[in-house]
């Protein structure tokens, strides 16, 4: 190393070595590992790293550090477990700001107390950090109900690749003052810089929820169901189609080959009144009401089913299609999925659909089936990102599916203002960025 730069590197932090395999990207396994105890060291990792063009990446492995492209190198993988105070949080306002380390259910505990929400879900929250959440851009079943998570975001402190501070938004929830940059990070897998503090707006925690559950033949079935009552005053806030055996951790049981999830909140009386209408629209036996607590476990259960790490697939695939095209879309792909024995999750309600692979299937024939799902969603003015596959099948292409020649130019110039020396994450992100 550079002798300017040599007592800025905190050896003292480096995890034994024997420890690093547990860190390993792509069975890339780093050359250093440091678990930084404030954000001042962070910076001065950050700093040695920038002069000696050292690969830095976050650890995320509780979003799937697998997501992406496969990295062009491995040396710094920064553990942010430390970094994890909540530094303010004003109930009145409606606001908190926290390190990004701190755990996501850690934080909606301290919030609970006073009856406080952060309006996000997904699976594995109670390992997963604000930051990992960020970096993401997770979300899961109630993403049509809270939104996503960068909706509630309203500051940012990062640290960049010359090892400063940024900080762009407020404390507040009314702050129209600049360019909005914290949403350019979210979302970004770390490849922008790090992210050492977030501010969000708060809600308050419902008073009452419920999940339905309504045994369907099809998705296409559920997709008419919910698209004749969304825009009713007593429609659902969210509303999936999920196969029915993969429910059966929930303690649900049905005949029927798929399941309708719907979510109501709300007054006690306001949830009666939906469940009662939503019951006479769907005009179908055996449904399934839960209810609050209970109610809170199924979500949960349901986010952990649909993770890309839980879920023991050999391959998962998120397809984003707009709205009005989702009802031919769903028709398409679930006959793909019948011929080709995929699971498939769909938000009918925002346009989402995973597709996993639950069997044992060579790269050889999943490749062009990958391919096929890809032309199909564009075919239908909509996008994939390529989430879990094996190393052979993401070496040999772009798992973003990014073919939009003007939106990677404007994207590779962001990125060589950010990060000129390439060290944040490279060639994880679009077009090996």
């Amino acid at each position: 190393m550079h002798k300017e730069t040599k007592y800025l590197f905190p050896y003292n932090k480096l995890i034994n070595q024997e420890l690093n395999e547990q860190f390993a990207i792509d069975g890339i396994v780093p050359k250093y590992v440091f678990m930084p105890e404030s954000i001042y060291e962070l910076q001065n990792i950050v700093k040695v790293c920038n002069v000696e063009k050292l690969s830095m990446i976050i650890d995320n492995r509780h979003t799937g550090s697998y997501v992406g492209n496969t990295l062009k190198r491995v040396d710094v993988v920064i553990d942010m477990k430390n970094i994890n105070q909540v530094i303010d949080f004003q109930p009145a306002d409606l606001t908190v700001t926290v390190q990004s380390g701190v755990i996501v259910d850690t934080l909606q505990q301290t919030l609970k107390r006073e009856s406080k929400n952060l309006a996000t879900d997904g699976p594995n929250l109670d390992k997963m950090s604000i930051g990992e959440i960020l970096y993401s851009n997770t979300n899961g079943f109630l993403r049509n109900h809270y939104g996503l998570i960068r909706d509630s975001l309203i500051g940012l402190t990062v640290i960049d690749n010359t090892g400063e501070l940024i900080k762009s938004g407020g404390k507040v929830v009314k702050n129209v003052t600049g360019y909005d940059m914290n949403k350019l990070y979210v979302g970004s897998y770390g490849t922008l810089g790090i992210i050492a503090e977030a501010t969000f707006k708060l809600s308050t925690l419902p008073l009452n929820e419920s999940i339905i559950l309504v045994p369907v033949e099809s998705q296409q079935q559920g997709l008419l169901m919910v698209s004749s009552m969304k825009y009713q005053p007593w429609g659902p806030s969210a509303g999936h189609c999920i196969y029915s055996n993969l429910l059966e951790d929930t303690g649900y049981k049905t005949f029927k080959p798929q399941t309708l999830v719907l979510y109501v909140d709300g007054r006690e009386s306001t949830i009666k009144r939906k469940i009662n209408e939503i019951t006479t629209s769907v005009s179908v036996d055996d449904i399934t009401i839960i209810s609050n607590d209970n109610c809170i476990s199924a979500i949960k259960k349901i986010n952990e089913i649909n993770s890309e790490s839980n879920l023991a697939s050999s391959m998962r695939i998120r397809c984003n299609v707009p709205i009005s095209n989702l009802k031919s879309f769903v028709f398409d792909v679930e006959n793909l999925c019948q011929e080709s024995d995929l699971v498939m999750f769909t938000d009918l309600l925002f346009g989402v659909c995973d597709i996993h692979c639950l069997n044992e299937i060579t790269d050889d024939n999943l490749l062009p089936l990958i391919n096929k799902i890809r032309d199909l969603t564009g075919s239908y003015e909509g996008n994939t990102i390529l989430e879990k596959c094996s190393l052979s099948i993401k070496s040999q292409l772009d798992v973003w599916n990014s073919n939009n020649t003007d939106t990677m130019g404007l994207m590779k110039s962001i990125k060589s203002k950010f990060d000129p020396n390439n060290i944040f994450n490279p060639g994880r992100f679009c077009g090996g960025i």
